[in-house]
């Protein structure tokens, strides 16, 4: 019943939640904070609810509850019985860093882990660009680092880091932080836009 009621962009989203949180008890489910992020959210459905204005047509109600920016966030915490924070963020093209933001920041008031799922779609017309994207969605659980591990760390552009740090790449936002997270960059600080990663 959920799925059919959502787009693609929220399937992909509610797919990694799922990954990044199977096999866990309810309790920890249900304790665990949610940040999703998207810079457009579900625009086709947007769309549609402002093609139905301009021609004078009803709006359906289950589709602008579904257009919502944190409607995503909210199916997932219904079907889960998530009673933590869940909150949805956009920052254009770097919704994925103000996410993690919002994650650290739950962490440091005393969250012991937090989701982070980003999704994005292809922008429809007349909104699309000239460059396509591809439907995604990336599901992080994050935690403080202990001691003797590696901690990935975001800051502003302006802060000064070591030598060797990369900037600008081929790949969306999103996809380059992905790249880095994982590994797959073997650079210890990279930057892009205003925030740089490091692994210290």
């Amino acid at each position: 019943m959920v799925r059919r009621r959502i787009d693609p962009l929220g399937r992909a989203a509610l797919q990694v939640a799922y990954g990044a949180q199977a096999g866990e008890a309810p309790e920890t489910l249900a304790s665990t904070p949610v940040v999703f992020a998207s810079r457009w959210g579900e625009l086709d459905r947007s769309l549609a609810l402002l093609q139905c204005l301009a021609q004078s047509q009803p709006l359906s109600p289950t589709a602008f509850s579904h257009a919502v920016h944190n409607a995503i966030p909210a199916l997932y915490s219904i079907q889960r019985a998530i009673t933590a924070p869940v909150s949805a963020v956009s920052a254009g093209r770097f919704s994925l860093e103000a996410a993690w933001i919002e994650a650290v920041t739950l962490i440091a008031e005393g969250a012991p882990r937090v989701l982070v799922v980003a999704a994005e779609a292809p922008l429809p017309s007349p909104y699309a660009p000239s460059v396509w994207e591809p439907l995604r969605g990336l599901g992080l659980l994050l935690k403080a680092a202990e001691a003797g591990e590696d901690a990935i760390v975001l800051r502003p552009k302006e802060v000064d880091l070591a030598e060797g740090v990369k900037s600008a790449s081929p790949f969306p936002p999103d996809v380059a932080a992905l790249r880095f997270l994982l590994g797959w960059a073997p650079e210890r600080a990279w930057c892009q836009g205003l925030w740089c990663w490091s692994r210290e």
